[in-house]
């Protein structure tokens, strides 16, 4: 929580490592001549800014999932790049399986020294990888199965790299939940048991982030004490379908839209769930080389 308040206060000294030694802080009489020169006027305070040390700008991070990482894509990029000073590559859409992934890991591992990839997917069997040589969508314990193997191949093929993972869980849906579906279950059962296989890999409980304190679906959540609060103490938290954050009113924001044009805290949530163990093992990389 301490590092997501940083995040979003900005405050260089809680979340960019900054040791006294290293910096030259200018004083808040010097911030301020600087902002008010007059056009060309340079000052040497302005320069030394920039010797000042900041968390790596030069890691790279990936970022892939399905449509629960397209909904929180906005906050998940915004945290990464701008509160954990890290650059992002990577692709996440509607709908997509790990297979249809695949091919933009493989040419991100060949183009980026990846310091660490976030990966969450749901266990989708929309696309062709996830058919059958009929062109029957792959279902039940075949489609889990295939699951486990593409995300298997989508981590060996990072962490032979040197890549550090990620991996998120998924919330269960408003159905799910009111008709004891299992398949969120099974999924993330699936994605334990493939983090648990290798040293590189951590499981991430995002879904924790937008379930109640028992593990269950919820509507709403109690308002975080740094962000809006839109009802009496309590944000909606998923939007209205009950699967992703969205709460906009409309049934789901346009696919290829990957913006909310309200506040939407679950996506906040899930996306600092998400991104947060990421950006503190950058920061503890680069004080280590530096």
């Amino acid at each position: 929580m301490v590092l997501l308040v940083g995040i979003i206060l900005g405050d260089a000294g809680l979340i960019g490592g900054i040791r006294s030694s290293d910096a030259v802080a200018p004083t808040i009489a010097q911030q301020l001549a600087a902002q008010t020169a007059e056009p060309g006027q340079v000052f040497e305070e302005t320069r030394l800014r920039g010797k000042t040390p900041t968390t790596p700008a030069n890691f790279t991070v990936g970022f892939y999932g399905d449509s629960f990482a397209f909904a929180s894509a906005e906050h998940a990029h915004h945290l990464l790049e701008t509160g954990g000073r890290l650059r992002v590559v990577g692709a996440s859409f509607h709908g997509v399986a790990v297979c249809d992934l695949l091919p933009q890991i493989r040419s991100d591992v060949a183009n980026h020294d990846m310091f660490g990839a976030v990966l969450v997917f749901a266990g989708n069997a929309f696309t062709p990888c996830m058919a059958k040589p009929n062109g029957r969508a792959l279902s039940g314990r075949t489609a889990l199965r295939k699951f486990e193997a593409d995300l298997t191949e989508a981590v060996q093929l990072l962490t032979a790299d040197g890549t550090r993972v990620y991996l998120g869980t998924v919330p269960e849906g408003r159905l799910q939940a009111m008709f004891d579906i299992n398949w969120a279950r099974d999924t993330n059962k699936v994605v334990a048991k493939v983090a648990k296989k290798n040293r590189r890999v951590e499981l991430i409980d995002s879904a924790a982030a937008v379930l109640d304190d028992n593990g269950h679906y919820t509507e709403t959540l109690p308002c975080l004490d740094f962000e809006p609060c839109m009802f009496s103490g309590r944000n909606l938290v998923r939007e209205s379908t009950g699967i992703h954050f969205c709460v906009s009113g409309f049934a789901e924001v346009p696919v290829g839209t990957d913006t909310c044009p309200v506040w939407s805290s679950g996506a906040f949530r899930f996306a600092g769930a998400l991104t947060a163990p990421v950006i503190e093992d950058a920061q503890r990389a680069w004080a280590r080389a530096n």
